[in-house]
């Protein structure tokens, strides 16, 4: 019973990303259907309400964990700002929200000294890109991107390999810029008995 509900919880947690804008899309719907006049004005003003993102229950993060997990939850936000029409100021002002722990007094201190500077983050590029330079750097990147480059299937099953170069094959983009240099790439690192 008890790993019945530990799978139910694991399901509940795990939202994929086409769950996520599938419920976007769904309050989107509700939205309209219930009170038309009041979310056509605010696609008209090219905005989204604080209402409307939470009701599709975007994902927290506190800047712990695998570096992996601030590009997930940057492209999980960044969907539901998308799907809402949110304006710029308002995707960093919603996303910034969902910051908790040390992610959020990272945010504290760089939202502080650019407010000292006389400057505000009102561009989304600019805040993705600032995100990024803190939970996801460069180096964890390229360090990725080159595991990617000497990936074989070694003992892993064939599952097992093509769950882990695909996860890799995201970093590694410009390795292999067309699906034939990928299925290449793929097929060379399978053990040889089972390439033959």
């Amino acid at each position: 019973m008890s790993d019945l509900n530990s799978n139910e919880n694991e399901r509940e947690a795990n939202l994929s990303t086409s769950e996520v804008l599938r419920a976007a899309a769904h309050q989107l719907i509700d939205d309209l259907t219930q009170n038309p006049s009041c979310c056509q004005h605010n696609f008209n003003e090219g905005g989204c309400t604080v209402e409307q993102f939470n009701r599709i229950h975007p994902p927290l993060f506190d800047g712990r964990g695998e570096p992996t997990l601030a590009e997930d939850w940057i492209q999980n936000i960044e969907e539901i700002l998308w799907v809402l029409t949110c304006t710029d100021e308002q995707k960093v002002a919603y996303a910034t929200f969902k910051l908790t722990g040390e992610a959020k007094r990272w945010w504290v201190f760089e939202r502080t000294i650019r407010e000292a500077e006389g400057t505000k983050i009102v561009s989304w590029l600019h805040f993705k890109q600032i995100f990024l330079e803190r939970f996801f750097q460069s180096s964890v990147r390229e360090d990725k991107a080159m595991k990617f480059t000497t990936l074989v299937q070694g003992t892993m099953t064939v599952h097992q390999y093509e769950a882990k170069f695909t996860k890799l094959s995201h970093f590694a983009a410009y390795f292999i810029p067309d699906e034939e240099k990928k299925a290449c790439k793929f097929e060379q690192g399978l053990n040889e008995k089972l390439y033959e």
